[in-house]
């Protein structure tokens, strides 16, 4: 099996190497006067005219050799709607790169609550911050662009991607994933992972359980995409596609199981269950009531995140929960962080960022959208991964001890994009 996936897209044509996709030196704000458009009108900090940004800074990635302590410092708030683990895995990653970068970060969590969320905005603003990485209820992104405008600083999203919650048109430049695809992909582990294990079994007695949150847009699209492979794989066999909507309560492991529960004990005409779950939460929450009703040994899961699957793996757990679509957070978080960093030195605006090579013209998208790289990790393998991402990012977070770890094991950057971003 091929771990290193392009941007979960096997027919993209995409590349392995490090090589930036803006190799131009001169920045956007020299180029237009510093006129920022509906952003913001000049730059928020000046960097000193002998530390010109490289082509690795302009193109949102940490760059080794450039010199970030001789810019100003600089304030970024990472602002979420609710705590929990993943967030804070994220943050404490991206608080590894603000270290190597001359950033102050802060998390600062709304708790669930959208107008404390929007006027958190206003008061880090008010504190002094350049900058917010956001990973709020994906349904106020227009709000968040406004606030964010008003008040007069700049933004990038995290985890998803902004887009306008009926269309799907992205509200500004982003990083993360084509997720309709990653679900593809996933569905297609699990739909091999039958035939591998369970080939005798006739696919009338095979359920798919996709646990959602159907109000967020790109959670959703990883079920549509699910949706699809399961049709292709059971011709007529539709009906044994079934959605539990986390909907109901929260995006969370206790919602997961309940809403899981309620279709696995519910169906005896299924004998044996794929499930897929949105996130680690979800898979988790399904996983758990699939071995609370007995199905232990007839159900395997699987997600897109992986952090929650990698603690158990650690504590010498094994469950139904057997895979992961994984991109190290180390690695993650990196393209929006470094974005947000050339908006505040006027280096780059949401219109200009990761121009024009990774604008999908396909959707006839304004902003571009650069998709990382992931990997399919199990328990084979994730030790291997993990090392790997030590090596590549010169940091020391994991203590396997793995032989033949190399820089080409696995994709760090993808630095080519889809075909079909050519429209």
């Amino acid at each position: 099996m091929i771990l290193a996936l392009f941007a979960c897209n096997k027919d993209s044509g995409g590349s392995s190497g490090d090589t930036p996709a803006n190799t131009s030196q001169e920045t956007p704000a020299a180029q237009d006067g510093g006129a920022f458009s509906e952003w913001f009108n000049a730059p928020l900090m000046v960097a000193p005219e002998d530390n010109p940004p490289t082509a690795t800074v302009l193109n949102a990635a940490f760059d080794p050799d450039y010199d970030y302590f001789k810019n100003p410092r600089v304030k970024i708030g990472y602002l979420v709607n609710t705590g929990g683990f993943l967030y804070e895995f994220g943050y404490n990653n991206m608080k590894v790169w603000a270290d190597k970068m001359n950033v102050e970060m802060r998390m600062i969590d709304a708790q669930g609550d959208t107008d404390l969320y929007l006027s958190s905005i206003e008061t880090l603003k008010g504190e002094g911050y350049h900058a917010l990485l956001l990973d709020p209820d994906v349904t106020i992104y227009e709000a968040i662009k406004d606030k964010c405008r008003d008040v007069g600083i700049v933004w990038m999203s995290s985890m998803a991607a902004a887009q306008n919650i009926e269309t799907g048109e992205l509200l500004a430049a982003a990083s993360g994933f084509d997720h309709r695809d990653c679900g593809r992909w996933i569905a297609r582990w699990l739909t091999e992972y039958k035939d591998e294990n369970w080939p005798s079994v006739p696919l009338a007695d095979v359920g798919f359980l996709a646990v959602d949150m159907s109000s967020s847009f790109p959670l959703h699209e990883r079920i549509e995409g699910c949706k699809e492979v399961w049709a292709e794989y059971a011709p007529g066999l539709e009906g044994n596609f079934f959605v539990a909507d986390t909907i109901v309560g929260g995006l969370d492991s206790t919602t997961a199981y309940q809403v899981s529960g309620a279709i696995l004990t519910t169906q005896p005409q299924i004998k044996y269950w794929l499930i897929f779950g949105c996130m680690d939460d979800c898979a988790d929450g399904a996983t758990s009531a699939a071995i609370d009703a007995g199905l232990a040994d007839v159900v395997v899961a699987a997600t897109m995140g992986g952090p929650g699957l990698i603690q158990q793996w650690d504590a010498g757990e094994s469950t139904p929960w057997k895979m992961a679509l994984y991109t190290a957070a180390e690695i993650a978080v990196q393209p929006n962080l470094c974005a947000a960093y050339t908006y505040i030195f006027g280096w780059h605006t949401p219109e200009t960022i990761w121009q024009p090579e990774w604008v999908d013209k396909s959707k006839n998208e304004k902003y571009a959208f650069y998709i990382n790289s992931a990997m399919i990790m199990t328990e084979d393998n994730y030790q291997h991964y993990l090392k790997w991402v030590d090596l590549v990012t010169g940091l020391s977070n994991y203590d396997y001890v793995v032989p033949n770890v190399n820089v080409n094991d696995y994709t760090a950057r993808n630095t080519t994009p889809p075909a079909y971003y050519a429209g």
